[in-house]
């Protein structure tokens, strides 16, 4: 029996819903081709592999969805695809897995913004919608940084590039920012490392 990728899914489970495997359960999955391939990492509870094609697992997942009868569910994939599809134009090539989350954390940025938004007019229904469909968009992205461990990276970063003031600054992003790409906002990066060299 052939050993089964790190990318497929545990039977009877879609993809984007285990993000993560235990070390225990990993049996004989083979992660030597996978890790081989490079490209973003994705956490396997203490071991980094590369992501799986986003852009594949929102196809499949959009089936599923529909199979499923997951009307909101499917709704955020199709207009997911739909970004991700007019981006790949404007590539005129096939997306990277850090493109597409790029994309999508554009597209989660939006959500959380617009339902900040309608939680201050008191539009509590959109904001749960709007909530929801972040939530179903976090599904394919990394872990986001804790604020502890962001300020953690910030402070190896200046020890690492000898930062020792604000002139230093594009030093420690240029060193930080390829490390917390898709876990961290760049605003607030931006807005730490500033404050760390003030």
């Amino acid at each position: 029996m052939a050993a089964r990728s790190v990318f497929d899914p545990e039977p009877g489970l879609h993809a984007s819903s285990t993000p993560c495997l235990d070390r225990q359960r990993l049996g004989a999955l083979s992660i030597q081709g996978a890790i081989s391939r490079g490209g973003p990492s994705w956490c396997l509870r203490g071991i980094f592999i590369p992501m799986s094609d986003i852009v594949e697992r929102i196809r499949a997942d959009q089936k599923a969805a529909l199979k499923a009868g997951e009307r909101l569910r499917l709704s955020t994939l199709r207009l997911l695809a739909s970004e991700l599809h007019n981006r790949r134009i404007e590539a005129g090539r096939d997306l990277t897995d850090e493109e597409a989350m790029e994309v999508l954390g554009r597209a989660l940025k939006k959500r959380r913004e617009a339902q900040e938004q309608y939680a201050k007019a008191g539009r509590e229904d959109r904001a749960e919608v709007e909530a929801a469909e972040a939530e179903v968009i976090e599904g394919y992205l990394p872990a986001r940084l804790a604020g502890g461990e962001l300020d953690l990276l910030i402070d190896e970063a200046v020890a690492a590039t000898g930062a020792a003031s604000a002139r230093d600054f594009g030093s420690v992003m240029g060193h930080l920012m390829p490390r917390v790409k898709g876990r961290a906002d760049g605003a607030e990066v931006s807005r730490k490392v500033k404050e760390r060299l003030s």
